[in-house]
């Protein structure tokens, strides 16, 4: 072998090591909490609950959906003092449980849950109904929303973690530019594997720009997908109003968000994404 292909074959060795190592030590520097979330009367764990991890102040930082044995396993980037909590959509979640996390330290934390269900009292839903802000001045909006979020950020979840196979129509129409006429119509369709059907602005764009926007040859309309749904920004410029379903729906409630002031979508602009 030459010295030349010996010293290439050396140095594409070391580097080949070194990213090895980086790849290795980088999980030893993470903090994780792992488990299982159990039901108290029986003692079996429960698939399919969200486990979240929560900051001092009680925001959510991270989250992940238990497997069909009840295990789970968060990681986090800092140490510090969080808490772990447990949710069930329809039931109460029971209080975080406190846990401390040292530098690239793996904590095992076991989760007990008790099968508490959400009622609601009686809710007559009017047109009159109040739109309260933040989701929480209101008792029966409040708890309708607690419920709402869970159901978002467990979708959440789940399309960050998995794929789905999703098929996408694309309508065209031309119109006649005196008319106003349809001359021609086509739908087109394609199938492909994704992990969201669709992926919204980010909530903090959609905050500052809005969700409908005009430029001077169309107007665009931005649909919220579940994470722009369960953010902060969401929360803060909108209220909030109990609505009655109709239809299929008859006899159940909903929650309907309205922007809470005149939102910028209504000055002209030419960007799009």
């Amino acid at each position: 072998m030459s010295i030349a292909k010996w010293f290439s074959c050396r140095v594409l060795l070391r580097t080949l090591s070194l990213t090895l190592a980086g790849a290795l030590a980088a999980p030893a520097h993470a903090q994780v909490v792992r488990g299982v979330v159990v039901d108290e009367a029986s003692g079996r764990g429960l698939p399919g609950i969200v486990v979240v991890l929560l900051d001092s102040t009680g925001k959510r930082l991270a989250g992940v959906i238990a497997g069909d044995d009840g295990r789970y396993a968060i990681r986090t980037s800092v140490p510090g003092r969080f808490a772990v909590r447990a949710e069930r959509i329809g039931y109460r979640a029971d209080a975080p449980t406190p846990v401390a996390l040292k530098l690239g330290e793996t904590v095992e934390l076991r989760l007990v849950t008790r099968p508490i269900p959400v009622l609601l009292g009686a809710v007559r839903v009017t047109d009159k109904s109040p739109c309260v802000t933040g989701a929480s001045d209101g008792r029966e909006v409040s708890t309708v929303w607690d419920e709402t979020r869970k159901a978002l950020y467990a979708t959440d979840l789940t399309q960050r973690e998995e794929l789905f196979t999703a098929r996408v129509s694309r309508f065209e129409r031309t119109l006649d530019a005196e008319s106003g006429r349809v001359t021609s119509y086509q739908t087109k369709q394609n199938t492909g594997v994704t992990r969201s059907p669709f992926v919204s602005l980010a909530a903090a764009q959609l905050s500052a720009g809005g969700y409908v926007r005009q430029s001077s040859t169309e107007t665009v309309y931005y649909g919220p997908d579940a994470t722009v749904l369960v953010s902060d920004e969401f929360l803060r410029d909108h209220c909030f109003r109990l609505k009655a379903g109709d239809g299929r729906n008859g006899g159940l409630i909903g929650i309907s968000p309205r922007i809470l002031r005149r939102r910028p979508s209504c000055r002209r602009s030419r960007s799009r994404r």
